[in-house]
């Protein structure tokens, strides 16, 4: 039997968490949602930071927990992760969503695994071709080179950095956050295990970019989000360099694995990407079904 949670306090979100740092620990070579990616959908979309009350569901199968979804019931769309042991178990879970929304409604998940996009195509649904470039790095093998600064400097970020933080904040997601919302997610638990570097003016101390690395020590396994250089001073390798300086960092602390993703057709943040080491690992298509 299926069943369909919603998450309601910080202890179902910590189990969401969880089941994701399981899935990127069965296979950490392939990029994943990770912490990262519902990090930064909780902190820096929509309008307040419990808005994960509403759209995160966990997936119960037999009373066990097996995966969980973010349901977007306004955008009609929803993304589902499972553990691999459940994968072939679409087949019941995926009709238990679709409850979720209105019928007659056109909607549309994401999906990185050959089983499961074959068995949404068996329940109705149809490609709409890729969604995202989606890659990762093997930290394993990765040799770190020094990384030298000229004219910039790169730090975490501190008080006399928010402002323009906050002011920057849609440049790589479209999406602006107030100072009082990033000021709390900076003192959220899950800040603790982030690194927010920026990189600023030497002389000047003026914003030019900002780099951030969500960490899951359980799976040893990192994502970068978001990547994000003010126009004025695009063109400059800034970004790479940052991006070194991170895989630099995480190589010291033992992780494994760097995950990154962007739009499918968004050439310049593939060719940052690619020029650093990342290398796509998988497809990540999208599909769509009228219920």
């Amino acid at each position: 039997m299926v069943q369909i949670a919603p998450v309601k306090n910080e202890e179902d979100y910590q189990l969401l968490l969880s089941v994701e740092s399981l899935i990127c620990k069965e296979t950490p070579e392939r990029w994943h949602c990770h912490f990262g990616g519902i990090g930064i959908d909780r902190y820096f979309f929509g309008d307040k930071n419990d808005e994960i009350y509403e759209y995160g569901k966990l997936i119960y199968l037999e009373n066990n927990l097996v995966g969980y979804a973010l349901v977007y019931l306004e955008d009609y769309k929803y993304n589902m992760w499972l553990l691999s042991g459940f994968r072939e178990q679409i087949v019941e879970i995926v009709p238990q969503i679709e409850k979720l929304f209105k019928k007659g409604q056109s909607i549309r998940t994401v999906c990185n695994d050959k089983l499961v996009k074959k068995q949404l195509i068996d329940l109705g649904y149809v490609s709409d071709g890729e969604e995202t470039f989606s890659a990762s790095i093997d930290l394993n093998n990765y040799r770190p080179e020094e990384v030298q600064w000229d004219l910039e400097v790169i730090r975490i970020i501190s008080e006399q950095d928010i402002d323009e933080r906050v002011k920057y904040s849609s440049l790589p997601t479209g999406s602006m956050i107030t100072k009082d919302r990033f000021e709390k997610y900076l003192n959220t638990d899950d800040a603790k295990h982030v690194i927010d570097f920026v990189v600023v003016d030497k002389v000047a101390g003026n914003l030019m970019g900002y780099y951030s690395w969500w960490l899951d020590e359980e799976s040893n396994t990192a994502m970068l989000n978001p990547v994000a250089c003010i126009h004025v001073h695009r063109r400059k390798g800034i970004s790479a360099r940052a991006i070194q300086y991170g895989l630099n960092i995480l190589k010291e602390r033992g992780f494994h694995y760097a995950y990154v993703d962007t739009s499918a057709n968004n050439e310049a943040a593939i060719g940052l990407y690619s020029s650093v080491g990342f290398k796509k690992c998988i497809d990540v298509i999208a599909y769509s079904k009228v219920i």
